[in-house]
């Protein structure tokens, strides 16, 4: 599935606060892009689990 809607946005950032592994995150529905700020390493791994467990697809993740 695609990310469409306020609602998505919530649940994606919902799933990485909660998991503990955000402190912050911002989402652009229009370009389907989340920005996602930990003090902590986040792995290519950890952010694509959280986000296909729920339903959604993961197309590419650079870090900064």
């Amino acid at each position: 599935d695609k990310m469409v809607c306020e609602g998505c946005a919530q649940r994606i950032k919902n799933a990485h606060i909660n998991a503990g592994k955000a402190k912050k995150v911002k989402i652009n529905l229009e370009n389907k892009i989340v920005h996602i700020y930990s003090k902590d390493e986040l792995s290519f791994s950890n952010i694509k689990s959280i986000i296909e467990e729920l339903g959604y697809e993961v197309l590419s993740v650079e870090f900064e």
